[in-house]
C-alpha cells in the first residue's frame, strides 16, 4: 500500500473492485454453505470424541443380551450429556456392526420420519431380544477349564449380569464358585467372601494352583517274567 493506502502491485495502482448485488448474494450463499459444513464437521468431531470415551463394546447382534447392552448404551449417553433423540440415534449407529449395522440401515429408512428414540429402542429390542434359553444356559453352565481364575470369574459375572442385571451378589458369588474345580473351591473360605470384588481378589491369590507347568511322569512297564499280567504303560501328563 502507498502513503494514501492504495493497493499497489508491481508499481501499478490497483483499481477498486465494485461487486454487484448478484455477486453479493452468491458470496452470502457460499458463506452460509461453509458455515453449514463447519457446523457439521464440529458436530461429527464432538460425537466422535464423546463416543471414544464410552465404556461400551460394539453390538454385533450375535450372542449378546440386547436389553442389557441397550441399558448400558443409554447410561453412557446420560454420562456424556447426550440426551436428545437425534444425537442418541446418531451415536447408536457408531456402535453397531455386522447384523446391528444392517438393522440400523433398514430401520433408519422406515423410522426417519418418526425420528424418536423410543421408536428406535422398541425396534431394536423387538429384533434382537433373545426369547430362548441359550444365554441362560451359557451363563449358568460356564465353567473353568484352564487359564486364569480371574479371567474366568470376570467372564462368568459378565454373562450372569447380561442374563439378569438385578441378580443378587450372593447368587453371583455362588454361581462363580461352583464353576471352579473342587480343589480350588475347597481353598476358598465362604465366610470371608461377601462381594464379587472380594472373590476376585481371593482368586488372584490362588492362580498358582492352576498355573503350574505340567510334569512328565514315566510309569515303567511290568517285567515280562512277573506273575502279574503285564500291560505296557506309556508316559502320561499330570
Amino acid at each position: 500500500m502507498d502513503n494514501d493506502r492504495n493497493f499497489i502491485f508491481k508499481d501499478y495502482t490497483l483499481e477498486e473492485f465494485q461487486m454487484d448485488k448478484s455477486e453479493e448474494l452468491e458470496n452470502d450463499s457460499i458463506s452460509e454453505f461453509k458455515q453449514f459444513i463447519t457446523g457439521l464437521q464440529q458436530k461429527t468431531i464432538y460425537l466422535g470424541a464423546a463416543t471414544r470415551s464410552f465404556v461400551l463394546e460394539v453390538f454385533k447382534g450375535k450372542s449378546q443380551n440386547a436389553e442389557y447392552w441397550l441399558q448400558n448404551f443409554e447410561l453412557e449417553c446420560d454420562r456424556h450429556g447426550i440426551v436428545s433423540d437425534e444425537k442418541k440415534i446418531e451415536v447408536l449407529r457408531l456402535f453397531l456392526v455386522e447384523n446391528g449395522n444392517e438393522w440400523f440401515s433398514g430401520t433408519h429408512v422406515k423410522l426417519s420420519s418418526v425420528g424418536t428414540w423410543i421408536a428406535y429402542r422398541e425396534s431394536f429390542l423387538e429384533t434382537f431380544t433373545d426369547k430362548g434359553w441359550i444365554n441362560v444356559r451359557m451363563a449358568f453352565g460356564y465353567k473353568f477349564l484352564w487359564g486364569s481364575l480371574l479371567d474366568y470369574a470376570l467372564k462368568k459375572e459378565k454373562l450372569l449380569l447380561e442374563v439378569d442385571p438385578e441378580m443378587s451378589i450372593k447368587t453371583r458369588i455362588y454361581s462363580i464358585v461352583v464353576g471352579l474345580p473342587i480343589y480350588v473351591q475347597d481353598r476358598i473360605d465362604k465366610a470371608e467372601i461377601n462381594t464379587t470384588e472380594n472373590l476376585m481378589s481371593y482368586l488372584r491369590k490362588l492362580e498358582s494352583l492352576v498355573n503350574r507347568k505340567p510334569q512328565k511322569v514315566t510309569v515303567k512297564s511290568v517285567p515280562a517274567n512277573s506273575n502279574v499280567n503285564s500291560v505296557e504303560k506309556k508316559p502320561y501328563i499330570i
